[in-house]
């Protein structure tokens, strides 16, 4: 069974025990690549977005950004090509005090920024200040690529999601088939216990073990549909009490000239909550990769974006998936 999930341009979730974060995705939100260097500076914003950026691109080489142009502001998202999160966003607007007049002040916008001077989550991400060349420090200090520690804890959370939603989609199959198997309705929380019930047990064994006879072959068919179920919804219990699931994240690198792969791996634990179970961070090559991952992987690859794939895993993206070893 595959299930499509639909992505949002950003996530929110917690990196740490600290404050919620908010990420960027790049393919999301970055259509094409616009270097602010290509264009002619309308006005003194974009002039001094320029500079700014150029000031960026000479200390993150090989940094890409995406202009949003505006009249009030400059804003650009940096990002490093292949990268699935923006390194963060830098933004210059005007603004005006009695005492200093108008002065443009450059913000800095990084999943790195603690600034708890702000009660909205997004700003709690923010370093501002009006001299450019501070800008510019603060730009080198805060905006950082996502590692794989860091992407694995944020993300988590929708591999969890996934599979809860599969296992609720299958325990639904179940109540159907118990309510068609009795030709009444029962309350959905008992199903389960129904299925796991002596009379149930031995009427399993009895079909299984081929000694049972049935008046209705209609009744033999919804018996086997909740048997079936039964085993299903018991599997993924089981999955969970004891699978290891690992975060992989594919990378495409150059070793003497070659194209090859390399492979980051982080083991996530059961909790969706807790970010400190995230452990064991591994980096292997096409041939130290176990197995069981490259086993697993080669499922996920051929699936589409956001699929669930039941005892197999989830595909996060197309460089990232969540695998059920």
């Amino acid at each position: 069974m595959t299930i499509e999930h639909n992505k949002a341009s950003r996530i929110r979730g917690y990196i740490n025990k600290g404050n919620p974060v908010t990420l960027w995705r790049v393919d999301k939100l970055t259509a094409s690549s616009i270097d602010p260097a290509n264009g002619t500076p309308q006005n003194d914003l974009a002039a001094a977005g320029v500079e700014f950026t150029a000031a960026i691109k000479q200390a993150f080489r090989g940094c890409k950004f995406h202009v949003v142009t505006g009249i009030m502001n400059f804003k650009s998202f940096v990002y490093m090509p292949g990268d699935t999160y923006c390194m963060g966003y830098v933004t210059i607007g005007k603004e005006y005090t009695a005492e200093r007049g108008e002065r443009l002040v450059y913000t800095v916008t990084a999943h790195t920024v603690e600034n708890n001077r702000h009660s909205d989550i997004v700003l709690q991400q923010t370093c501002k200040t009006s001299n450019p060349k501070k800008a510019v420090t603060n730009a080198k200090k805060y905006l950082r690529r996502v590692t794989h520690e860091e992407l694995t804890k944020i993300t988590s959370t929708e591999y969890h999601e996934a599979m809860t939603l599969q296992t609720d989609m299958i325990e639904d199959e179940l109540y159907t088939a118990c309510n068609a198997l009795l030709g009444t309705r029962r309350n959905s929380f008992l199903t389960k216990d129904l299925a796991e019930s002596p009379l149930m047990v031995e009427m399993f064994w009895q079909m299984d073990a081929g000694t049972m006879k049935f008046l209705s072959p209609d009744v033999e068919v919804k018996l086997k549909d909740v048997h079936r179920l039964h085993k299903e919804v018991k599997a993924i219990e089981d999955s969970l009490a004891t699978d290891k699931v690992v975060c992989v994240q594919i990378h495409e690198v150059k070793i003497m000239g070659e194209k090859t792969h390399e492979f980051s791996t982080a083991v996530i634990g059961m909790n969706r909550w807790a970010t400190d179970q995230v452990t064991d961070y591994c980096r292997y090559t096409e041939e130290t990769l176990p197995e069981v991952i490259a086993g697993k992987l080669a499922v996920l690859t051929v699936c589409g974006m956001n699929s669930a794939v039941m005892g197999v895993g989830y595909r996060y993206d197309e460089n990232t998936f969540y695998v059920i070893c």
